[in-house]
């Protein structure tokens, strides 16, 4: 009787504090006019880069077009590349320690052709072991990893890019003709 009341007092005390679980975001909450309708430029449109942003921007609502004036925003993908570099090498003259490097600049456009986020370099790294004796693991906990950033990647996009959305519409509300303010002077 104790735990049943102590569990529920715990799911109360962490529901009420916001708590919440990695991707389980608010699905009613309000999605900025300018990511409403995206489209993805990118050279390697079939990459696992670029499926992870749709999959991530399509859970929060977006559209993705296929044509670029159907779109509210261009997401331009300007570069991205990863690379796997040897870090420590054992006494057998083979690798023991591997890092693996992801790399990306992006930038985004309005529908007018407006930059309205100026490139953005992310640059993700992850090291780990290259063990003789599980060789046969190893290729695919390299695709792991680089699957992990990659959507590491896509979240990084989307909060800079939901950001700077928001900036933006917020600085042209205080800007804008309809907003009136009195400036009152200090005595």
């Amino acid at each position: 009787m104790k735990n049943k009341i102590l569990i529920s007092l715990l799911c109360l005390f962490v529901a009420g504090c916001g708590f919440q679980l990695r991707g389980s975001h608010n699905k009613d909450a309000v999605l900025p006019n300018q990511l409403k309708k995206v489209f993805l430029d990118t050279q390697q449109l079939y990459s696992g880069l670029a499926y992870e942003i749709r999959y991530l921007f399509k859970s929060y609502g977006t559209e993705f077009v296929e044509n670029k004036e159907l779109a509210s925003l261009q997401l331009r993908i300007l570069k991205a590349h990863h690379e796997k570099r040897i870090l420590s090498i054992g006494s057998n003259a083979k690798a023991k320690e591997n890092e693996i490097i992801y790399e990306i600049q992006f930038d985004a456009i309005d529908e007018n052709g407006k930059q309205v986020m100026p490139p953005q370099k992310i640059r993700l790294t992850k090291d780990y072991l290259d063990d003789d004796a599980a060789k046969l693991g190893k290729e695919e906990e390299a695709d792991i990893i680089r699957k992990n950033l990659e959507t590491r990647i896509a979240g990084m996009i989307h909060r800079r890019l939901r950001a700077h959305v928001v900036r933006l519409k917020d600085k042209t509300e205080l800007t804008s003709p309809s907003v009136r303010t009195k400036l009152i002077p200090l005595q």
